[in-house]
């Protein structure tokens, strides 16, 4: 089992990077100017959409191999059923995103052909994950059928992202969502903005390794250089409760908790 959840890993790591790098390329399109979009940061993430289109096709199409194929296994397994459902709500996520990026690009179509050498970029991705879409309805319709597909966490990463804007900024919901629950880290490095004893609060809460939270913020001194986050260095000298960024991230937990027993109950 070990290759196919290596498979379903590999895929839900490839959406949550192209969807944080289509919302980012989305932003910059509706709002940059043409000197901005010659970037290199603005850059990178064309040329990231442009690179990953045949590897997210071949891992969509590898992974729902697997969990056809070993479909029997799984749906005995409430663990690996668990997976399956975090799986298919991912993909079926992403989908939205597909739809809402590709109508971007039509309203773009001239910049997006000078970006990306094609203006049927985002039409691309959408057929890619409308025919997996297609190919999975059986699971699909199994699922929605048991009332199985995870619960929706939308609205609980939008108000846990607006209340950490203090703490850092340019993270989206759908980011920031990726990144506690998928391992994802944070495109761009956003600046941590206050103390670092409270990103070790949050990182520790979360379960982040402290490599993991400098692979995903930025963290400066007090002369604003650049410096690496060290849990031990940097640990809180009071009880976590009484951090601001913990009462956040405690409440965002329990809200993920709540909404995983309701489906439970309705199950």
């Amino acid at each position: 089992m070990s290759d196919k959840d290596d498979l379903i890993l590999d895929t839900k790591r490839l959406i949550g990077v192209i969807g944080e790098t289509m919302a980012a390329v989305s932003r910059f399109l509706d709002s940059a100017d043409d000197e901005d979009k010659q970037d290199p940061f603005f850059k990178s993430k064309c040329s990231l959409l442009h690179d990953n289109f045949e590897q997210l096709g071949k891992l969509l199409h590898d992974s729902l191999f697997d969990v056809k194929h070993q479909w029997n296994e799984i749906a005995g397994n409430v663990m690996l059923m668990e997976d399956l459902k975090a799986y298919i709500s991912c993909c079926m996520d992403f989908t939205k995103q597909a739809w809402e990026f590709e109508d971007l690009v039509q309203r773009h179509w001239y910049e997006a052909d000078e970006l990306f050498g094609r203006n049927d970029i985002g039409l691309r991705y959408l057929q890619t994950i409308l025919r997996w879409e297609d190919e999975a309805k059986a699971i699909i319709n199994y699922l929605e059928r048991g009332k199985a597909v995870g619960v929706r966490l939308d609205d609980v990463f939008a108000d846990a992202a607006e209340k950490l804007k203090p703490y850092f900024r340019g993270v989206s919901a759908a980011a920031l969502q990726n990144f506690v629950m998928n391992g994802v880290s944070l495109t761009g490095k956003p600046e941590w903005r206050m103390d670092k004893c409270q990103a070790v609060v949050m990182g520790k809460m979360l379960g982040k390794s402290c490599k993991e939270m400098n692979d995903s913020f930025t963290f400066t001194n007090l002369d604003k250089k650049p410096v690496k986050l060290n849990y031990s260095q940097h640990g809180p000298v009071l009880e976590y409760d009484q951090y601001g960024v913990y009462k956040i991230i405690k409440e965002m937990q329990e809200q993920i908790e709540k909404r995983r027993n309701g489906k439970k109950k309705s199950e």
